[in-house]
């Protein structure tokens, strides 16, 4: 049944509601936790779902760890991190999250000092340096020191604006958009990489299906609501605005982009009904997902949907990008 847009914001709404609501849960506990105290400058934050400010009880917590650092400051050393590790994990299964994912495998501290070092060199994909970094910029939420989480994000918009200062007139963000861009597109590449070994068992199957899926609805939003945003600006976006947008969840930007004009609100209406359609679809019990992607029907259904999803946004940007020549990086 297609969704109107009265029950697409009660949907979203809904979901920022029990977001905001276990973060804080999440946020409290932490500030109590022993083994964080004494921890020299290191922020947690949730991304995922939780950093969208859309989960639903069933939504994996997915949580990232940046340690900046100044002349007073040391380096988390492994016993340290580790007694933080079991005191995370064992928070969030008393506060009934899913267990981590991959066995925990990226609960680790990333260092602010070497993200910036390594942007854009050969080890940045590979230490995993970038998704860190794009996710805080394009979906986190501060779940734990604040004051070092907003310098991380002031120190890591500044590396993408270090030309802006004798250009402020024509400052083009084609570093950051350019990266955006190219996370987009390493996604994709990491979805297609797992397809490599192909296979029989049908939950494997079922849960590439699903992988998809979210690629091609929560990972793209992520994504193009920046791009968007920035398409919706007359000029390119300072610094300043640039902290504005990474306080927005993606659908935010959305919304913030309708108001540019009648087009602009048609496309972005409808996109976010196909994507509350989406959340709908995966807000359930995994196995639940997983039987019912399982069925060709409801997969040709389920894409049929995305591409209905992109596409809106595809028009959307094409739209606030046509009259403006220095935006044309962000659609060629």
């Amino acid at each position: 049944m297609p969704d109107t847009a009265g029950d697409s914001q009660t949907l979203l709404n809904a979901r920022e509601s029990y977001s905001h609501r276990r973060l804080e849960e999440l946020s409290l506990a932490l500030n109590r936790m022993n083994s964080l105290q004494g921890v020299d400058n290191l922020c947690i934050y949730a991304t995922g779902s939780f950093g969208r400010l859309e989960a639903s009880e069933y939504s994996d917590l997915d949580l990232f760890f940046v340690q900046t650092s100044d002349e007073a400051s040391t380096v988390i050393g492994r016993i340290d991190k580790t007694l933080v590790d079991a005191d995370v994990i064992r928070l969030a299964r008393d506060l009934g999250f899913p267990e981590f994912s991959r066995d925990g495998k990226f609960l680790e501290v990333h260092q602010l000092e070497a993200i910036l070092d390594h942007l854009g060199g050969q080890e940045d994909d590979f230490r995993n340096f970038f998704t860190a970094r794009l996710l805080l910029l394009l979906e986190s939420r501060s779940i734990y020191a604040d004051p070092v989480y907003e310098r991380a994000l002031k120190r890591l918009v500044e590396a993408y604006y270090r030309d802006y200062q004798d250009h402020e007139k024509d400052f083009r963000p084609v570093f950051l958009a350019n990266d955006i861009v190219r996370f987009w597109k390493t996604l994709c590449l990491n979805y297609e990489h797992r397809r490599n070994r192909p296979t029989d068992d049908q939950v494997t199957r079922a849960k590439s299906h699903l992988k998809n899926l979210k690629l091609k609805f929560s990972r793209m939003l992520t994504c193009y609501s920046a791009l968007v945003w920035i398409a919706a600006k007359e000029t390119g976006p300072g610094p300043e605005a640039v902290f504005e947008m990474v306080s927005l969840t993606p659908v935010k930007r959305l919304l913030v982009v309708a108001k540019c004009d009648a087009t602009a609100e048609r496309h972005v209406g409808r996109a976010l009904d196909q994507y509350c359609w989406f959340l709908r679809s995966v807000g359930r019990p995994e196995s639940d997902v997983l039987d019912w992607i399982k069925s060709p029907e409801n997969r040709d259904e389920a894409f049929g949907h995305s591409r209905l999803f992109g596409q809106e946004l595809f028009e959307l940007i094409i739209h606030l990008a046509s009259e403006k020549p220095f935006l044309r990086y962000l659609v060629v």
